[in-house]
Order: structure tokens, then C-alpha cells, then sequence
């Protein structure tokens, strides 16, 4: 399942990493944690590529996928990224394709949102992304 978030370097921990001593021989073995880690052009992160890179088992990857899903992110700053579908039984309040542009101007007192809706995977749309805008004389920036 490929999932998708609305900010840049946003970081879930499933499971803390942990150290487990035996409780005789007082040997200490390291427990690797579960985190999702999104970085990279989109904020995409993907769980069967997660489970090859951090050699999960599958009920690992099950047990990450599920805490995605179930987490009140989902459906706000967290989705499916588009083209993959949810297992039955979840809903999403909110899908990327509906995401408005995050650029705020301030208009006689008022605060106005952009109504355009922001790019997939972005949170500006073409005309207020930071990379696009070019300063000088003949500024886009509003």
C-alpha cells in the first residue's frame, strides 16, 4: 500500500526500538522499531518497499499499514496515495484531490485561502508553489 502526507519529513513510530535482556544470562539483544519515515518528491511512502528495506515480516507491515489507517491523520494530513485503494471497512473524510491550495493572503482585514486546489502530493497549487514563484521587479508572489 502506497500512502501519501500532506507535510514534508512527517515521521509515524509504530513501535519504539527497544532492548530485550534475558532475564538469566543478562544478554542484551536489540528489538528494531517501526517507524514511517516520509520523505522525497510526493511525501509518498510505500509498505511492501518499507517491509524489503527494513526486512519486516508480513504481519510487521500489516501491524505499520493498520496503524496508518486507523490513526486520526488519516483522512486529514495522511492518505492512500491516488490509484490505491483502502481495505474494506476504512473511509477516508478527505482524499488528496480535494486539498486546497495552502497559500493565505489578507484582503481588507479578511484572511482568504486560495481556491485553486493544491497540487498531488503538495500543498500549493502551480500558481503559489514556492518553487515556481519568481521575485524581482515582476514578482508573482502576491
Amino acid at each position: 500500500m502506497i500512502f501519501m502526507s500532506q507535510f514534508e519529513n512527517m515521521t509515524y513510530v509504530v513501535r519504539p526500538k527497544w532492548e530485550q535482556v534475558h532475564p538469566v544470562s543478562g544478554r542484551v539483544t536489540p528489538v528494531p522499531g517501526l517507524s514511517v519515515n516520509f520523505r522525497g518528491r510526493g511525501r509518498l511512502w510505500d509498505s511492501e518497499s518499507a517491509q524489503k528495506t527494513n526486512r519486516w515480516s508480513d504481519e510487521e507491515r500489516k501491524q505499520v499499514e493498520d496503524y496508518l489507517l486507523n490513526h486520526t491523520d488519516f483522512g486529514h494530513h495522511l492518505w492512500l496515495a491516488p490509484g490505491q485503494v483502502a481495505p474494506e471497512g476504512y473511509k477516508t473524510n478527505a482524499t488528496p484531490e480535494e486539498l486546497r491550495c495552502s497559500h493565505f493572503v489578507t484582503e481588507k482585514g479578511e484572511i482568504r485561502q486560495c481556491k485553486n486546489p493544491a497540487l498531488v502530493g503538495e500543498e500549493f497549487c502551480g500558481t503559489h508553489k514556492p518553487s515556481l514563484i519568481k521575485q524581482g521587479l515582476l514578482s508573482t508572489a502576491d
